[in-house]
């Protein structure tokens, strides 16, 4: 009982210390609970707030996507408008290719009309122009051709009346059987002259109407080829336009070709640069969002740490105050071992949500650098392809110009063999007309080379009459000087001394000589000398003498030809050669001309005149010069042998200052034969008069 007693305090103690323990517990447990609250009341604000955030980053997501799906839009937008563009471009270039070839085959066609035309109105000018001017051509040969049968009708009369004045001259003071006769042989030579000039006329007329004739002839040829020739030119014109138009418009089809495979090359070379752009876009708009998430995820482990580390400190605050008040009890020490349990609890539930926190930084990395790798692929794979389609862009535009370049390879090989075969068929044509015009040519020829042999038929009757009459003449010079004729002297001789004998030879085949040069021609200038007047009977009578006695001196001296009878002298020339003279044969024929005027001058210093009333002696002086002459036939009608230059005048002013009976000689002759002959210095003037031979 006492026991009872003595343990009642200590009972009650205990009671009231369990009363305190459960009081303080129960204080405790509300004091958690009221921590509880709060930690809920605060995770519920998180709560709201993480709501908060989600709303805030999924409108931030949401933003983000549209306006990555705007971007997105107006990527797809441009690049529709960059392959209509594109597409638009190409058809507006090839509309404008089919209008430009238009344009340039129309322009083309109109100025090949125009050069057509401006060809043809210039050959009509040209034929024009050539048809003027062979009419009057025409009209001035006509005109000469009256003129020049005027002058033969007005020459022939003139040769009548002076034939027939010399007629009369000598048949004053003949006897009436003398008379009779030469008036019967007059009248036969009247006649024969008549005949000859009605012939001559006759032939003169005929070779103008032939010449006209052929030139009509040829005038219509050369019209009719340059005719065919121009209609030759206009056809191959033509053709080689027609060409070079084909040839252009494969040009432009294959540049046309060209350009639709480099517009594909480009096309798909947009869809790359489309495809690559777009792909960008997505890659970039995947970064931001994986960029969004990741801050999205770092502010939420941010807020998560905070909440974690408040709780934990929290949590920490009450477990330190109830091991402060109950360090004694035993439950206390069970409680805080409970409580220490769960701080361990809540210390591995936050070190775990560090792990876990390390492991989504360690996974985001991964990510990252997986989402790097895959975009350098990408880059890598849309350099190559970008690589791959300018390697085969490069391709196809060195095919195409390869091919262009053949292709105009081609055509101008074409063009050109076109060209030369045109110019094959115009040489063609030309030749073909050449001989045309050479056969025409050749039947005039033949024709005028039968005129001129008729011609020559008459020359040669002509010349047999000429020879006739010099006989004759001879007969009566030689009956008045009292000695017989020579019988043996040839008297084509006398003919022939008019003129070098390579031209009588061609005058007699019926043509026309050409005019020759001679550079070392000697001529002698023959005049009577004094002042004597006489009548014409005198005058007339004394030049038949003294004609018939040079003209048997000339025909014996070899080389010298009779070329003119000028009033009462003559023109005489030595050394008209074929071939060009050494200087030998040039001082022979200077010794022959020297020779030749001196038995000149003996024979009229012993003629006689007495039974011509002239008592007075006959002098005859002379003048000889050396040098340059141009020789040839003058006059169409009756042709002339006559030699011209400063040589002749040169000789003829010798001649004028020669004395009676005097050679003068001018400081060239001189120069050439002063070793074979004596000379004295002329003191009125210029020359050397000749004095005798040194051999």
């Amino acid at each position: 009982m006492s026991t009872d007693v003595l343990h009642q305090p200590t009972q009650l103690s205990a009671v009231e210390e369990r009363n305190k323990f459960v009081v303080t517990t129960l204080r405790r447990d509300r004091e958690i609970k009221e921590q509880k609250l709060a930690a809920q009341r605060r995770t519920g604000a998180f709560q709201e707030e993480e709501v908060s955030i989600f709303e805030g980053n999924l409108k931030e997501a949401r933003q983000l996507y549209e306006q990555q799906l705007i971007e997105q839009r107006l990527v797809q937008d441009r690049q529709r408008e960059a392959a209509a563009d594109l597409i638009s471009c190409e058809t507006r270039k090839r509309e404008l290719i089919a209008m430009v070839l238009k344009i340039a085959a129309f322009k083309t066609h109109a100025t090949q009309q125009d050069q057509a035309r401006e060809r043809e109105l210039d050959f009509r000018a040209k034929q024009k122009q050539k048809r003027e001017a062979f009419e009057k051509r025409t009209k001035t040969i006509q005109v000469s051709q009256v003129t020049e049968r005027s002058e033969l009708i007005i020459t022939q009369e003139r040769i009548a009346r002076n034939l027939k004045m010399v007629h009369t001259l000598e048949m004053r003071g003949l006897g009436e059987v003398e008379l009779r006769g030469r008036a019967k042989e007059y009248e036969l030579q009247y006649q024969q002259l008549a005949m000859r000039q009605q012939k001559e006329a006759e032939q003169l007329r005929e070779l103008q109407l032939i010449k006209l004739r052929h030139m009509s002839e040829q005038m219509e040829l050369d019209l009719l080829s340059s005719s065919d020739l121009e209609d030759l030119l206009a056809e191959q014109t033509l053709k080689e336009n027609t060409l070079l138009a084909t040839q252009t418009i494969e040009r432009s089809n294959e540049v046309a070709k060209l350009d639709r495979q480099q517009a594909q090359l480009k096309a798909l070379q947009l869809k790359e640069e489309q495809k690559t752009a777009q792909a960008q876009l997505i890659s970039n708009q995947n970064r931001q969002r994986r960029g969004l998430d990741r801050n999205q995820k770092a502010s939420a482990r941010i807020r998560e740490r905070g909440i974690i580390d408040e709780t934990s400190a929290m949590m920490a605050e009450v477990g330190n105050s109830f091991h402060q008040k109950h360090e004694r009890d035993v439950d206390n020490q069970s409680s805080f071992a409970g409580t220490s349990e769960v701080d361990t609890s809540d210390m591995v539930s936050s070190t775990d949500g560090g792990g876990m926190e390390h492991m989504e930084h360690d996974l985001d990395e991964s990510e990252i650098q997986a989402i790097v790798q895959g975009s350098e692929a990408d880059r890598k794979r849309k350099q190559r392809s970008n690589k791959d389609a300018a390697t085969e862009l490069l391709e196809a535009l060195e095919k195409g110009q390869e091919r262009l370049a053949k292709l105009e390879a081609h055509n101008k090989e074409l063009y050109e063999s076109l060209k030369v075969q045109h110019k094959d068929q115009r040489n063609q044509k030309v030749r073909e007309l050449k001989r045309k015009q050479a056969s025409l040519l050749k039947e005039q020829e033949e024709e005028v080379q039968t005129i001129r042999a008729e011609q020559a038929t008459d020359m040669e009757e002509l010349f047999d009459m000429i020879k006739k009459y010099q006989e004759l003449h001879a007969e009566q010079t030689a009956l008045l000087n009292g000695h017989k004729p020579e019988p043996e002297m040839p008297t084509m001789k006398l003919a022939g001394n008019t003129m070098p004998p390579h031209f009588a030879s061609l005058l007699k085949s019926g043509q026309t000589p050409l005019p020759t040069t001679y550079d070392n021609a000697v001529t002698i200038r023959t005049a009577l000398a004094g002042p004597a007047q006489y009548t014409a009977k005198q005058m007339i009578q004394l030049l038949q003498r003294l004609y018939a006695i040079f003209d048997d001196i000339i025909a014996k001296c070899e080389g010298v030809y009779q070329v003119e009878s000028v009033a009462d002298g003559y023109i005489l020339c030595v050394g008209l050669t074929d071939t060009p003279p050494s200087p030998s044969q040039i001082t022979d024929a200077i010794s022959k001309a020297i020779t030749c005027a001196q038995q000149l001058i003996q024979a009229t210093t012993t003629l006689s005149t007495s039974d011509l009333g002239i008592q007075e002696p006959i002098n005859l002086k002379v003048g000889i010069h050396c040098g340059k002459v141009k020789a040839g036939f003058v006059g169409s009608r009756v042709p002339h042998f006559r030699v011209l230059g400063d040589t002749v005048d040169k000789a003829s002013r010798l001649c004028a200052g020669a004395q009676k009976g005097g050679i003068l000689v001018s400081n060239e002759v001189e120069s050439l034969v002063g070793d074979r002959y004596r000379f004295e210095k002329n003191d009125g003037g210029n020359g050397f008069w000749v004095l005798e031979n040194v051999e």
